[in-house]
């Protein structure tokens, strides 16, 4: 392949991302260029692939995958491999689901989210992967060392649950690195190199938080079987969550030495000092937000929260700093948010923005990400 190696494409296809005209070329090439083996290359990095068997990618978008790849090949007389046909044909037996899996890359892990088709359903935008999300998720990796090791994180309006997984499987990599190290130590001298805090290498804590049940019930699995499914690294407690009444406190696990919580926190109980949120959401270091300024109705009791959190040291005397992440869909919306901002006393710095690494999504609107901090910092 051209600019689209079989790694790319495969990052592309798991994401479910668009294949655009500029993608196309370079797949038909490889495929065109020799025999069958480069047909079960593709299959098995795309349909075949693990993680779309064990959680499927949405079915229009699998259909119109091996359709156009079988129609250029047969255009070409290029014969198909049966396992694309079989393929095929096994899709064409399934019915359309309203929610389906994406998959995002990691150095060493996937990030499998499931999400609705319906960019609105049940009442919420919040059962969908949006772009603010991808793109805060890249920035936290990019700045873990700074602000996610040792951290206490919260996160306002944590949706399905992308930026979050992100930012807590982003340093698997190294922590699997130290505990291959370690039992080679142990095997050794009987000793564990691990008896310092694991959140040396990961967040301390991290608390999703939402208020939608439908969100949350999604969040929950979203959760669970990304990081409740390693038994070697968590240990899990949930609350069911029954007729969309919750406890404040639904979901609580340790991920490899991180503590991982799903809350249900409505803005407003923050905004009105509500004692038992409070107590829920605890110390905190660090707040992350994406795609929460879309509705002018929510910016008071938004802001009030922000202010309230930024304006509460922690435990080691230091005032916590907000990441939001914000797509530019309107102008004035953002500089509304942005004045009210200001108007309550809190600092605003634009912070750089990341070029992509791990995630594919548009940059048309772009999407801008605020570095929120007290004055008194």
């Amino acid at each position: 392949m051209g600019r689209i190696t079989l790694e790319v494409l495969e990052k592309l296809f798991l994401s479910g991302y668009p294949l655009n005209k500029w993608c196309w070329p370079d797949i038909f090439e490889f495929l065109l260029d020799g025999g069958a083996q480069k047909q079960h290359f593709v299959l098995t990095r795309t349909i075949n692939h693990r993680l779309t068997r064990k959680y499927p990618l949405k079915l229009s978008y699998q259909l119109a995958f091996l359709k156009k790849i079988i129609n250029k090949l047969e255009e070409n007389q290029v014969e198909v491999i049966d396992q694309f046909y079989e393929a095929y044909t096994k899709l064409l037996c399934q019915a359309e689901t309203e929610r389906d899996y994406r998959h995002f890359p990691l150095n060493c892990a996937f990030v499998s989210i499931k999400e609705s088709s319906k960019l609105v359903s049940e009442g919420t935008t919040g059962l969908h992967v949006w772009q603010a999300s991808m793109a805060l998720a890249e920035w936290c990796l990019k700045n873990k060392d700074t602000y996610l090791k040792g951290r206490n994180i919260l996160e306002l309006g944590s949706g399905i649950g992308l930026t979050g997984l992100a930012c807590i499987l982003g340093t698997k990599d190294i922590l699997k690195e130290v505990s291959q190290e370690c039992m080679t130590q142990k095997k050794k001298t009987g000793l564990c190199c691990l008896n310092h805090e694991p959140s040396l290498f990961s967040p301390k804590c991290f608390t999703f938080s939402d208020c939608h049940p439908s969100v949350l019930k999604l969040l929950c699995q979203n959760v669970k079987h990304n990081l409740v499914g390693d038994d070697n690294g968590s240990n899990h407690r949930i609350l069911e969550l029954e007729d969309g009444k919750t406890k404040r406190i639904i979901f609580n696990t340790d991920h490899y030495g991180t503590e991982v919580r799903i809350i249900k926190l409505p803005w407003e109980d923050v905004n009105e000092g509500c004692e038992e949120a409070v107590t829920a959401i605890g110390d905190v270091d660090f707040i992350l937000a994406a795609d929460v300024v879309y509705d002018e109705l929510l910016f008071t009791s938004l802001v009030g929260s922000l202010r309230r959190l930024l304006s509460k040291t922690n435990t080691k005397g230091e005032f916590p700093s907000a990441i939001i992440a914000c797509t530019m869909r309107n102008k004035e919306t953002i500089e509304a948010f942005l004045d009210q901002l200001c108007s309550s006393g809190l600092k605003i710095r634009i912070e750089h923005a990341v070029k992509p690494q791990h995630f594919v999504y548009e940059t048309d609107p772009p999407v801008f990400i605020y570095n929120v901090t007290c004055l008194e910092t």
